[in-house]
């Protein structure tokens, strides 16, 4: 999931930018990078789900092997935290564009 983490960055910027503006168009960017944030979770979650035999076979673990169910046992249950993880990392992003930056530190 660290691959999302340019989302934070993003989400820092586009919150720190409005909030230039007012508070208002703040509140909206950063409603909207929160969907976003949970959109592409639930793709991430999705595309694991039902392409994740053909991606253990990609890097090496056919059906075959005995490691296939340990991994997809894994691979199957770690998907399932990409929304929330997603959504904490474009929250940290907004937290950063507010300028508070303990929060996202006792999360």
């Amino acid at each position: 999931f660290n691959a999302f983490r340019a989302t934070t960055t993003a989400t820092t910027s586009l919150v720190a930018t409005s909030l230039q503006h007012n508070s208002e168009e703040a509140k909206e960017v950063t409603a909207i990078t929160l969907q976003l944030g949970i959109v592409l979770g639930v793709l991430v979650l999705t595309i694991l789900q039902l392409g994740g035999p053909a991606i253990l076979a990609t890097m090496g673990i056919q059906k075959a092997s005995a490691l296939y169910p340990t991994a997809w046992s894994y691979l199957s249950t770690r998907c399932w935290a990409a929304p929330a993880v997603l959504m904490v990392v474009v929250a940290e992003g907004a937290f950063r564009g507010y300028g508070d930056t303990k929060i996202p530190l006792f999360a």
